[in-house]
């Protein structure tokens, strides 16, 4: 998303096929960007973790046992478990994409009232801890 809205943005990698990186920018894009720091990397691992679990849940539906077995085999392999989605699911990047689009909108169509709870949990604490 750009910082006023909209849609996400098309930061990518330089070769053009990878997806932005998970960095501070992406979360001033989603929205973030006046979310305190000691938050900021919890909330990017689970952003990663949950676009891992959407895209492994695509990529497997309809997937035969044996093939889901081969891929679990490889997955801590980056490399080969790239090799092996470009041979058995050529169009993987296609699902990424999609996947990626999906929950970066949902993010940042939640980001508004995401800051709005953190705000107001912030000033229940400094009102707690007020003489």
């Amino acid at each position: 998303m750009n910082p006023q809205g909209g849609q996400p943005s098309q930061r990518t990698k330089k070769d053009g096929n990878s997806l932005p990186p998970m960095d501070n920018a992406l979360l001033i894009e989603l929205g973030f960007g006046s979310m305190p720091s000691i938050l900021a990397k919890s909330l990017l691992d689970e952003i990663k973790s949950e676009l891992e679990l959407r895209v492994g849940r695509a990529l497997s539906s309809g997937m035969p046992d044996a093939d889901l077995e081969e891929f679990e085999d490889l997955y801590e392999d980056n490399e080969a478990a790239t090799q092996w989605l470009e041979a058995h699911v050529p169009d993987y990047r296609k699902t990424v994409k999609h996947e990626h689009r999906g929950l970066m909108a949902e993010i940042a169509k939640s980001a508004p009232q995401v800051l709005r709870i953190l705000k107001s949990q912030n000033e229940t604490k400094s009102d707690l801890t007020k003489p």
